[in-house]
């Protein structure tokens, strides 16, 4: 009898997978409210203004059930092993995006066109989790409750992260007789998570087109070429508490509190990540769309990468967090389609990708005596 607390029917090495789905199982409830209210204002044909306000919150309980009868292992906040147990995250996240946008198009002649904007994005998020679970087991067979615990239950693990970022972005663009176009965007954010002085990162990027089907319209074999070339940056900030040391709650002795410092050194340094991106692509469409294919080659190098190395116990903490390295990744996309057969009321369509990346480490982090 799995339920009896002391049943000799436990397992050694695993669970029996009907066992696990009847009496050992997990379970996820979600609810979640989200949209978004927009103002649009069109001053004239040239100038419209646009106000959103975003909102994306949910709460969720998952619970996690071990049954009397379940083999042996490590369970809950202290991991300490059972053959049963009970353990529930109850978790808040809301996140909120305001944005304000001017948005600019202008037909100059049947030549020149343009387009623009210029805004900004106000985002802000709060996670907030609770994890709480039984100490040594479950005291009554088949009741999931945090009071049904064998030893006095511990303490939750409590997390509340506030996040925050305030962006500022551009873009224009510029096409010529519908055969030639050229995009530039730039964006600066602010993030609450890197250190003051550094907590600004600026990205901007361009991008040139050439639609050549246009100039070889005598062409009746081609429908659509056009040649791309993109030049880009991307900024990253850093994970939530990376920057400051802190110290964590632990458990009460007797009666008085303890803290500690944690086991991760923080970085009051970090700077943001960088990644800087180049492609060149070609895209062409054959006898009248029933044959195409999209070529691009690219090339990525990452720098200042965070990352959480461990460094030596001795120094009183087990990792900590770096500017770390380069990284380089190259390769190339090739999508090809087609279609064989088609008639007017059937068609058949076939689509064949192939991909390659090359990735490779040109600078580790070295620490200030140059081990790397």
């Amino acid at each position: 009898n799995p339920r009896s607390t002391t049943s000799p029917l436990t397992p050694i090495y695993w669970d029996n997978p009907y066992f696990q789905r009847n009496e050992s199982y997990q379970s996820d409830v979600r609810d979640r409210i989200y949209g978004n209210i927009t103002i649009n204002y069109k001053i004239n044909d040239f100038i419209s203004l646009l106000s959103r306000f975003a909102l994306d919150q949910y709460s969720t309980l998952q619970e996690e059930r071990v049954a009397f009868g379940s083999v042996s292992r490590g369970f809950g906040i202290n991991n300490v092993t059972s053959t049963s147990g009970y353990s529930r995250l109850d978790k808040r996240f809301r996140e909120s995006n305001l944005d304000f946008m001017a948005n600019f198009k202008k037909d100059f002649n049947e030549n020149l066109s343009f387009t623009g904007l210029v805004g900004s994005n106000i985002r802000r998020s709060n996670d907030n989790r609770i994890f709480s679970s039984t100490n040594g087991g479950l005291a009554v067979p088949g009741t999931y409750a945090i009071a049904n615990s064998k030893s006095s239950p511990l303490a939750p693990i409590e997390n509340e992260l506030n996040l925050g970022v305030d962006g500022y972005f551009a873009n224009a663009s510029l096409g010529y007789k519908r055969f030639i176009f050229l995009d530039v965007s730039a964006r600066n954010d602010y993030s609450s998570t890197l250190p003051k002085g550094s907590n600004s990162f600026f990205y901007p990027s361009a991008s040139a087109s050439f639609i050549f089907s246009e100039k070889l319209k005598s062409l009746s074999w081609l429908d659509f070429g056009k040649l791309r070339l993109n030049v880009a940056n991307v900024g990253n900030d850093a994970p939530f508490a990376s920057v400051k040391d802190g110290y964590a709650i632990l458990p009460v002795l007797g009666s008085q509190g303890m803290l500690s410092v944690t086991h991760v050194k923080n970085n009051p340094n970090l700077k943001p990540e960088i990644s800087s991106t180049k492609e060149l692509g070609l895209e062409m469409v054959f006898f009248k769309k029933r044959l195409g294919f999209d070529f691009a080659t690219y090339t990525t190098n990452t720098k200042n990468q965070i990352f959480n190395v461990s460094v030596s116990p001795s120094t009183g903490y087990s990792s900590k967090f770096v500017n770390a390295g380069k990284i380089q990744n190259k390769g190339f996309e090739l999508n090809v389609y087609g279609t064989p057969f088609k008639t007017k009321n059937f068609d058949w369509t076939v689509n064949v990708n192939f991909s390659r990346n090359i990735n490779k480490v040109i600078k580790l982090f070295e620490d200030e005596f140059g081990n790397k």
